[in-house]
């Protein structure tokens, strides 16, 4: 068939069927909990939210990739159109007409529909990790008709949009329609060895401000050989052409240092600023950088902040700079020797038993003992590190770890630090125990400033403030197209196929 992907972009000729190689994945199609890559590209053909990231071109551009629009909503809400009250305490979103579920017959998508949603959403036996989000911001949100929903908050939100264009915050049908779709495609089979998607006969193209419809089928087969697949892994993210795609501008902060502030290792010696400053200082940054640079479809950078490129509030903020980003044991032996470490130290670090995580190890471990600090690691599996030693205070307390290399990726970019930077230094990416009042009097401020300029500053205040205290050590952002997955962000579609 032939059709134009984006406005602006040649005719191109496509098959009416598109595969694409699992391998076992996706998981399921729960979009509450769907979590990984695939399960969340799948149902954003499938299921709808009231906003959502555009299908743009260029998923370079920040300007276009992390900035919402009106999906099921009629338009984004502001306090000139009447979406927002003057106090910020109250969102109205209004529903635009002609979305439907593929019932027999067909039926309107209601409030009612997302108000289900978002309450199984938040259910513990079905919450997933954006839940905790959505009941931080939001006090009730309840339907006021058929095509109006009101959503309470604890406190004004100037991500309140961003969190509702997130996959998880989608419509459910009534129980007893059992699974329906709203988007352009349907599940038409679900095995063991794939999943088949068709066109959605009652959806409608004019009412849908985000999606497109090319192929009739799409595959997913989650077993076989990639030379039986479509070029591409990536399903809608990157370029499905010749050319590989650029990569997505939103970072995650991957890998960082946890430092863990409550050791009683070498007499407590974390707890010291200098000692934490050192380690800082003693970095390789580059040796790092270059093993997560070297994966496939990876962009890797130096990190000198707690707010990744790409988030609200980033700046070229680097308070620890060495030359090249190579590290300075001088800078990091005199702090240890101020900090009375004149022969330097033991610290534990906890490692996940991974063959990256190990490299990642042994670079960090020649970097800080250049400075005279020995790394005795602690190798656990990923289970074992994620699942209980990251967040057993008792272990930490017991100094059963000192340092950590764990990754922290957002569920969205651009206006994201809710779920970024929050988390490290306060919510659950705080495996450390770091605690200061006047931290979370800050990050408040930023969630709610009332214009995003403001906020942006506030978070640099904040990262200053972070920096500062240095519960964590920034040491790469990365960038991939994973990443780009995360937000629902799309690409062009297949040159040729």
């Amino acid at each position: 068939m032939s059709t134009s992907a984006i406005p602006g972009t040649v005719t191109s000729t496509l098959t009416s069927t598109l595969t694409f190689l699992g391998p076992g994945d996706p998981d399921h199609l729960e979009p509450d909990s769907a979590y990984h890559l695939r399960p969340g590209q799948v149902l954003r053909v499938v299921s709808r939210t009231l906003f959502a990231v555009p299908v743009v071109e260029d998923v370079a551009d920040p300007d276009q990739v992390f900035v919402p629009v009106a999906d099921v909503a009629e338009s984004l809400p502001t306090q000139d159109n009447g979406g927002l009250t003057a106090d910020l305490l109250t969102c109205v979103v209004r529903l635009r007409r002609g979305v439907r579920w593929d019932t027999e017959p067909p039926r309107e998508v209601t409030a009612h529909d997302f108000v289900r949603g978002l309450r199984r959403m938040t259910d513990p036996a079905h919450a997933g990790d954006v839940a905790g989000f959505f009941t931080d911001t939001v006090r009730e949100v309840r339907a006021e008709d058929d095509h109006t929903l009101v959503f309470h908050l604890h406190s004004p939100a100037n991500d309140l949009v961003n969190l509702l264009a997130t996959g998880y915050a989608t419509a459910l049908p009534e129980p007893h329609e059992g699974r329906r779709a709203n988007g352009p495609y349907r599940v038409m089979a679900d095995t063991d060895d794939e999943l088949v998607l068709e066109r959605n006969p009652v959806w409608n193209r004019s009412a849908d401000p985000v999606r497109r419809a090319e192929a009739d089928r799409i595959v997913v087969r989650r077993h076989g050989a990639a030379a039986d697949c479509d070029p591409a892994w990536q399903f809608g993210i990157a370029s499905w052409g010749s050319a590989p795609a650029p990569p997505c501008p939103g970072y995650t902060l991957n890998p960082y240092l946890a430092l863990n502030l409550r050791s009683p290792n070498a007499n407590g010696a974390l707890a010291d600023l200098r000692v934490r400053q050192a380690i800082g200082y003693a970095v390789d940054k580059i040796a790092v950088r270059d093993i997560f640079a070297a994966l496939p479809g990876v962009t890797a950078v130096p990190a000198h902040s707690m707010v990744p490129p790409g988030a609200l509030g980033y700046s070229k903020y680097n308070p620890y700079p060495t030359t090249g980003d190579r590290g300075s044991p001088e800078k990091a032996r005199a702090l240890l020797v101020a900090a009375g470490f004149p022969s330097g130290l033991s610290l534990v670090m906890a490692v996940r038993d991974i063959e990256l995580h190990r490299t990642v190890f042994r670079a960090v471990e020649e970097a800080l003992g250049r400075a005279g600090i020995v790394l005795v690691p602690k190798v656990v599996s990923s289970e074992e590190f994620y699942g209980g030693l990251m967040f057993d205070r008792a272990a930490g307390e017991a100094g059963a770890w000192d340092l950590a290399a764990p990754g922290w990726t957002p569920d969205w970019h651009g206006n994201n630090n809710r779920s970024v930077m929050a988390q490290v230094v306060r919510g659950i990416g705080n495996y450390g125990g770091y605690d200061n009042p006047r931290m979370d009097i800050l990050v408040e401020r930023a969630l709610g400033a009332v214009s995003l300029p403001r906020a942006a500053l506030l978070w640099h205040q904040a990262n200053i403030m972070a920096m500062t205290d240095l519960p964590v050590i920034p040491v790469v952002a990365m960038a991939c197209r994973c990443c780009a997955a995360r937000t629902g962000a799309s690409g062009r579609w297949p040159e040729q196929v």
